[in-house]
């Protein structure tokens, strides 16, 4: 008999943790797109706590000061230093540089196990030249591929796309995900518009519906006895900087702006204005105060008008709770107020709004900032407030059934993460 004894096994290594990196527009100062950030590290917290997450933003710096987690930029920063170069060799110094680009990213996205498009209305070329995010989308979609991770969409939005490169750049990145889902119908359906076939994709609701369940419910909002009512403010037509129609239709943005806020006064309502977006409402707040300033200076003193920009999602958030309803063009300042069972009137400048509020059974208060019209805004806000009470249960329920849908969404994209379902 032998006497030798039979060694130990080896013990087994724990696997790595995963790394994942979060793709999109954050950093900007657009608390919607915040938000919709700060929701999907929450959750990805939640599920996965030992896993590393990144952030591949516009602007690293703002990213990790806010969410407290390491960010990359997109695009290496710096402008080309060769504007007076000739054409050509212009043109062979930004072919450098792109190629440059691409090795950079490349060995960023090696190191990544999955990459996830977080949400928000990132599928449009609106604004954007032919190297943004499209084609930066494309891209870096490309490389997490070729580098064998994962890529996945999550409840992306999608809005107008109408240059030909940008709509292949978009169509070959979504084609390659290892998972993919549209946050409503209008999005999936302006893809299948431009030649995508999405029909079998699934919805899932807004990421920023899963924000952390701490979310400050329905209380009584009064300021001295006067119930307060959230105005939100838009960048409406770039502030009329083009001129001509742009700033006619600004101006009566403006307009109407300063005659509701005066009807609510005469109504006995105290007045909260909102902005959705640090980079460009607090212009438009300058020039509302002028329109008030004009129309009635006593107005601006009064303390049943408050008007101080927000600094962050968050900001935005506790702004919103001391109201009881809101009027609002941007669409995270709608679903916010939605999130927190505030009934609300949406002034939009794009269909996923009016996607929003039918799901929340809201479509009779919706109207278009190009078609507006002030006597049927009235007479939306005075049926809402006298329908608010049994609103806000309605909204309540369908924001806790939001929550269901994307813990569900959750679960499938860390089953696919983790190589626990075939992706596709």
């Amino acid at each position: 008999m032998s006497n030798l004894t039979k060694p130990s096994p080896t013990p087994s290594r724990a696997a790595p943790p995963l790394r994942i990196a979060l793709w999109g527009n954050f950093g900007t100062l657009n608390f919607g797109n915040e938000c919709t950030l700060a929701a999907a590290i929450y959750n990805l917290r939640e599920r996965l706590p030992h896993a590393e997450l990144v952030c591949v933003c516009s602007n690293p710096a703002d990213t990790t000061l806010r969410h407290g987690i390491k960010s990359v930029a997109i695009r290496a920063s710096g402008e080309s230093q060769y504007t007076q170069l000739p054409r050509v060799l212009r043109q062979l110094t930004h072919i450098f540089a792109e190629a440059a680009g691409w090795i950079r990213a490349y060995r960023i996205a090696r190191k990544f196990d999955a990459l996830i498009i977080t949400g928000t209305g990132i599928l449009t070329d609106h604004g954007e030249g032919i190297l943004g995010f499209p084609y930066e989308l494309c891209k870096w979609s490309l490389l997490t591929k070729l580098c064998r991770g994962k890529l996945l969409f999550a409840s992306v939005g999608v809005e107008s796309i109408t240059r030909p490169l940008a709509q292949t750049f978009f169509k070959c990145a979504l084609r390659i995900a290892d998972f993919r889902c549209f946050r409503d119908e209008h999005s999936r359906e302006r893809m299948r518009q431009i030649g995508f076939s999405s029909g079998a994709d699934s919805i899932y609701p807004d990421l920023a519906f899963s924000l952390p369940n701490t979310m400050p419910g329905h209380q009584t909002s009064t300021v001295a006895g006067r119930r307060v009512v959230a105005v939100g403010l838009y960048n409406y037509r770039h502030r009329g900087e083009n001129g001509g129609e742009d700033l006619a239709a600004y101006n009566g943005y403006l307009e109407w702006l300063g005659r509701f806020i005066a009807w609510l006064f005469e109504h006995d309502y105290a007045v909260r204005i909102v902005i959705g977006d640090g980079a460009y409402d607090e212009a438009i707040r300058s020039d509302l105060r002028a329109r008030l300033q004009a129309q009635n200076s006593s107005l601006l003193a009064s303390p049943f008008f408050s008007d101080a920009c927000a600094q962050s999602f968050e900001e935005v958030v506790n702004q919103l709770a001391s109201t009881d309803i809101v009027v609002a063009t941007r669409y995270h300042n709608v679903l916010l107020a939605l999130l927190m069972g505030r009934p609300v009137v949406s002034i939009s400048y794009e269909g996923k709004n009016e996607a929003l509020m039918a799901g929340m059974g809201l479509a009779p208060y919706c109207q278009s900032l190009d078609d507006f019209n002030f006597d049927k805004l009235i007479q939306q806000f005075t049926e809402l407030e006298k329908n608010a009470a049994s609103m806000r249960l309605s909204i309540s329920e369908t924001a806790h059934k939001y929550r269901e849908q994307l813990d569900a969404e959750y679960k499938l994209m860390v089953r696919i993460m983790c190589g626990a379902v075939p992706s596709g």
